[in-house]
């Protein structure tokens, strides 16, 4: 990979970070000592369950292993993280067709409120989501339980601060419907709905969009509250099977890309 400029503000910006390289912990610790002049570092973090558990993830990292002033450095940002985003992108949950038994028919059982994720790094955050969707939350389809990706982080709390949170941090669960192709610009936007809405017509013979929710494209932020709570045992918890679940008492925010 070429040499390159990350212009980056950590007061405002969010790093995704990713295992693919092996290298987080030395790269969250020279963000902070060697490239930020004021040595803050990362404050908003948002990750997907490979990146915290997966080969080389975060949550994988031995804390001994580490040399004692990067170990320092990871511990201080965990400490000092204002917002922490456990990123899902899931490829089920908007169609007509349920994967579970609903007491909806078919052509009732889609929720075009759930949003669709683009490949745009730039969002604006709508606290909660303003769009008329309490009957779509009332349906939302979870295909994995994002408890794992809890887990994980008390997991890296506990290793290195000796703690199950941190009281300043906000997480949520970033939840986001995939795309069948790249989305960056209205008219691919306007191309993936269309193509979804021939996917849907096709199955169901019928398909009507009358009175739906007009669909967002970004994600949505969810409070942890509407999951169960972990065991306070690691060894105790089970993942739940794909389910509906009610979100109407921990009414999402959204997050909207503008296209």
């Amino acid at each position: 990979m070429e040499p390159g400029i990350m212009y980056f503000n950590p007061e405002y910006d969010f790093l995704h970070i990713s295992n693919d390289t092996g290298h987080v912990a030395e790269f969250i610790h020279d963000l902070k000592t060697v490239h930020d002049p004021r040595s803050v570092g990362l404050l908003n973090l948002a990750a997907s369950i490979n990146d915290l558990t997966g080969t080389g993830g975060i949550c994988t990292i031995e804390p001994s292993s580490l040399d004692p002033s990067i170990r320092k450095s990871l511990a201080e940002t965990l400490l000092q993280l204002r917002q922490v985003f456990f990123h899902q992108t899931q490829m089920l949950g908007r169609q007509p067709f349920p994967l579970v038994t609903t007491p909806y028919p078919d052509d009732e059982a889609a929720n075009r409120a759930f949003p669709v994720e683009t490949c745009l790094p730039t969002f604006r955050r709508l606290r909660p989501d303003p769009r008329p969707i309490k009957r779509d939350l009332s349906k939302v389809f979870v295909n994995v339980d994002p408890r794992r990706m809890l887990l994980a982080w008390r997991k890296l709390l506990r290793a290195y601060l000796n703690t199950d949170e941190v009281a300043q941090t906000e997480l949520r669960i970033l939840l986001t419907h995939g795309s069948y192709g790249k989305v960056d610009s209205a008219e691919s936007a306007r191309a993936r709905l269309e193509y979804e809405q021939t996917l849907w017509t096709e199955r169901l013979g019928r398909f009507s969009l009358e009175g739906s929710v007009a669909t967002a494209f970004g994600f949505w932020l969810i409070p942890t509250a509407a999951f169960r709570a972990l065991p306070e045992s690691d060894h105790m918890f089970r993942s739940e099977p794909p389910q509906l679940m009610d979100l109407r008492e921990h009414w999402p925010d959204l997050a909207v890309t503008d296209l």
